[in-house]
């Protein structure tokens, strides 16, 4: 974009960059369709930089399938 060459992120040396991801599924949440809402967050430091949240397209027949699309959309 023009007129954006000085802004960034700065990050110190001493500072917390630990990277953190976290995914989550609940089976079967929607009553009506039956299908489960799926997602993520990544937290750099103390800031969440990536999330998202929707429900799955396709009906799970097993918690561990849920769960297994979660992790699959966070990767």
């Amino acid at each position: 974009m023009e007129g954006t060459l000085d802004n960034g992120i700065l990050y110190k040396k001493d500072g917390n960059c630990k990277l953190v991801g976290f995914y989550d599924a609940n089976y079967a949440g929607d009553h009506d369709t039956r299908r489960s809402t799926i997602g993520y967050v990544f937290i750099l430091g103390w800031r969440a930089i990536s999330w998202c949240s929707k429900r799955q397209p396709t009906v799970s027949l097993l918690t561990t399938e849920a769960e297994y699309q979660a992790s699959t959309m966070a990767a």
